[in-house]
């Protein structure tokens, strides 16, 4: 996130999550049943878990919408650093949140 104060400086925060997704153990049948939606054709993984992909999976390890494909508990978290550390230039959680000002 690269946020702009007074348009000539701006901070930028990092970070990354990391999501386990486990998938069932599928028959034939089950694999013949998805790949007859077509879901899997336009898909990273082959799959939408916010879609009918969530039938292939077991469980979830992590943030959910980071298999969705963006990570709202991550960007909140970033954005909730810059309100409160304005300028600071930091490290957190064991360096997995690096601010760099410019």
């Amino acid at each position: 996130i690269k946020y702009a104060d007074c348009g000539a400086c701006y901070q930028e925060v990092y970070d990354s999550d990391c999501t386990r997704v486990r998938m069932r153990h599928l028959d034939g049948t089950d694999i013949e049943s998805y790949l007859h939606t077509g879901e899997y054709r336009d898909k990273a993984g082959a799959y939408a878990i916010q879609g009918i992909g969530a039938r292939l999976v077991y469980s979830i390890d992590g943030d959910y919408s980071n298999v969705v494909g963006f990570p709202c508990g991550l960007f909140l978290r970033l954005l909730n650093h810059l309100e409160s550390h304005p300028g600071e230039v930091s490290k957190k959680n064991n360096d997995s949140l690096l601010t760099h000002d410019e």
